[in-house]
C-alpha cells in the first residue's frame, strides 16, 4: 500500500509566514515547551521527499509513534485549523462570513437594530466585491428584519435578492459550459481532429457563448472569453486568441477590485497576453505589457503571488528572455540574465522544465554576446542536473549541441571530437535526434579531418545548404526555435 503523503504535501506548500504562524498557533494549543508535534512538523518540513521510516526511527521514543497515523492526522488537522485562523481576517469573504455569524447571533437574541446595522455594513462590503451569494443572504435577512409596513423597502430588497439569485444561477449555467471545456482539454482533443471537431463546434454553439451580455458577472464574462480563447487556440487562430485575451485584460481593468481578489488569474492573464503579443510581433505592446506587469508586481496584493505561485509571478523574466532571443535583441537578452537568474531558484520546485529552459536561454544569450566562457559554465551546470533528462528532454539534447558550438568558439579542438561522439550516443540512445542535430553532429565529428581554411569554408557552406533545406520542413523547423543555427553558420561563412 502506498504511503499517504497528504501531511508532507501540505507542509511543503506552506509559505514561511504560514509556517511561523502555525508554530505560534500550535504553541497556544499546547504550551508545552517541547511539543513533539512541532518537532514532527519541523522534521517533515526538512525532508525533500517523504520518508516515513526515517521519521519513525527519529521519534521512536515518543508515545505518538505507537499510533503514528493518528499522530499525523492530528498534526494535519492542527495545520488546517491554523490556516483557517490565519485567513480569518485576510480577505473580504472570511470577514463577511464572520459578520453573517454575528448577524445570526444578534437576530436570535432579538437585537434587531444592531443586527440591521451589521447587515448594512456587510451589504456595502459584499457589493464592493460583487459577491452575489453573500448579498443574497444579506438581502433576505434584511427583508426579515424590516417591519411589514415598510412594503416599498421590502420590495426593493426582494428585487435585489432576486437579482443576486439570477446571477448565481447564471454562474452555475456558465460553470456547466466551462466544465465541458475542461473535459475536452483533459482528453487532449484537437479541433483539427475529425472525431473531436464536432464536440468543439457544439461547445461554442452553446447559446450562452453567442453574446457576452448573457454573462451577468465578472466570473462568467471571464469564462466566456476563456472558452473562446481556447477554441481559437486549437484552430491556431492567433489573432482571434489575441482579441479574446485583450478582452480578458480589459475586464480586469474595468473591475479593478478583482485585481485585488484574483491576483494569480490577473497576473497569468497579463503574462499570456504578452506571450501572444510576442508571437504576433507586436513589439511595442510586448514592452508595454512587460512594464505593466513589473508595476503591478510591486502592489501588496499581488506580491503574495510570489510565495503562492512563484511560477506565475516570475514568468515575466523567462518569457521576455525567449522573446528577445527570438527577435535577435541579444543585448536586451543579455541584460535580462541577472533577473532570470534571480527568479530561477524561486520556481525550481514548482516547474523544473521552465527553470531548465531559462538556463539554456541564458547560455544562448551569453553565446550571442561572445561570452563563451560564461556560456560554457551555464551549459556545464545545466548538464549536471539529474532531473534535466526527465523534465526537459529537448533542452537536454540541444544543450549538448550548444556545448559543441561553444567548444568550437573556444578552439577546444581536443574536446570537440569527444563531445560530439558523446552527444551522438546520448541522442541516439534517447531517440531524440532531429535531422538538424544529426547534421550538426556529423559536421563536428568530421571537423578534425579538415586541414585548411578553404576546406572548412566548404564544410560550412555544405552545412548551411543542408540546414536551410531542413528549415522548410515543419517537424525540423521546431529545432530552429531553440537556437539560431543558420545565423551562426552564416557568420562562419563570412
Amino acid at each position: 500500500m502506498a504511503t499517504n503523503t497528504d501531511l508532507f504535501d501540505l507542509i511543503q506548500s506552506l509559505t514561511r509566514t504560514e509556517k511561523a504562524y502555525f508554530k505560534k498557533f500550535a504553541y497556544k494549543k499546547d504550551n508545552a515547551k517541547d511539543n513533539p508535534y512541532l518537532r514532527l512538523f519541523d522534521a517533515i518540513d526538512r525532508q525533500k521527499e517523504y520518508d516515513e521510516d526515517k521519521l519513525l526511527k527519529k521519534f521512536r521514543k515518543e508515545k505518538f509513534v505507537k499510533q503514528f497515523s493518528v499522530a499525523k492526522n492530528y498534526l494535519l488537522n492542527l495545520i488546517v485549523s491554523s490556516l483557517a485562523d490565519y485567513d480569518s481576517n485576510k480577505n473580504y469573504h472570511n470577514r463577511l462570513l464572520q459578520m453573517l455569524r454575528e448577524i445570526r447571533a444578534l437576530m436570535d437574541r432579538g437585537a434587531t437594530d444592531l443586527a440591521q446595522k451589521r447587515i448594512d455594513t456587510a451589504i456595502k462590503l459584499a457589493e464592493k466585491y460583487q459577491d452575489d451569494w453573500l448579498l443574497y443572504q444579506l438581502y433576505i435577512k434584511s427583508v426579515i428584519l424590516l417591519p411589514i409596513k415598510d412594503s416599498a423597502d421590502r420590495l426593493d430588497l426582494s428585487q435585489k435578492a432576486q437579482q443576486s439569485l439570477n446571477a448565481l444561477q447564471n454562474l452555475e449555467d456558465y460553470r456547466k459550459v466551462y466544465g465541458r471545456l475542461l473535459q475536452l482539454q483533459k482528453r487532449g482533443s484537437s479541433v483539427r481532429e475529425e472525431q473531436n471537431q464536432q464536440d468543439w463546434k457544439d461547445l461554442v454553439q452553446d447559446p450562452l457563448l453567442q453574446d457576452v451580455s448573457k454573462a451577468l458577472s465578472f466570473t462568467t464574462r471571464y469564462q466566456f472569453h476563456e472558452i473562446w480563447t481556447n477554441y481559437h487556440h486549437r484552430l491556431d487562430n492567433t489573432e482571434a486568441v489575441y482579441e479574446q485575451m485583450q478582452k480578458q485584460v480589459e475586464l480586469f481593468e474595468e473591475n479593478t477590485i478583482y485585481i485585488e481578489t484574483k491576483p494569480i488569474i490577473y497576473l497569468m492573464t497579463l503574462n499570456n497576453l504578452m506571450f501572444i503579443q510576442a508571437i504576433l510581433n507586436k513589439h511595442e505592446e510586448v514592452e508595454a505589457t512587460a512594464k505593466l506587469i513589473r508595476q503591478k508586481r510591486k502592489k501588496k496584493h499581488i506580491e503574495s503571488v510570489a510565495q503562492i505561485r512563484p511560477n506565475i509571478f516570475y514568468s515575466l523574466e523567462g518569457t521576455l528572455l525567449v522573446y528577445y532571443l527570438e527577435v535577435k535583441s541579444f543585448e536586451k537578452a543579455y541584460q535580462l540574465i541577472p533577473d532570470v537568474r534571480a527568479a530561477n531558484p524561486n520556481i525550481f520546485d514548482h516547474e523544473k522544465d521552465r527553470v531548465f529552459r531559462n538556463r539554456f536561454n541564458m547560455a544562448a544569450a551569453y553565446f550571442y554576446q561572445k561570452e563563451f566562457d560564461a556560456a560554457l559554465d551555464e551549459v556545464n551546470e545545466l548538464l549536471d542536473f539529474k532531473e534535466l533528462e526527465k523534465e526537459s528532454p529537448d533542452i537536454a539534447s540541444f544543450t549538448r549541441i550548444l556545448d559543441l558550438l561553444i567548444h568550437f568558439e573556444l578552439n577546444n579542438d581536443l574536446l570537440i571530437e569527444y563531445t560530439s561522439r558523446s552527444a551522438y550516443r546520448y541522442l541516439y540512445k534517447h531517440k531524440k535526434l532531429y535531422q538538424v542535430e544529426n547534421i550538426l553532429l556529423t559536421f563536428f565529428k568530421h571537423l578534425s579531418k579538415i586541414n585548411d581554411t578553404l576546406e572548412l569554408q566548404k564544410a560550412f557552406e555544405k552545412l548551411h545548404t543542408e540546414l536551410l533545406e531542413l528549415q522548410k520542413t515543419p517537424y525540423e523547423a521546431g529545432a530552429f526555435s531553440y537556437f539560431h543555427f543558420l545565423d551562426w553558420v552564416e557568420e562562419k561563412m563570412g
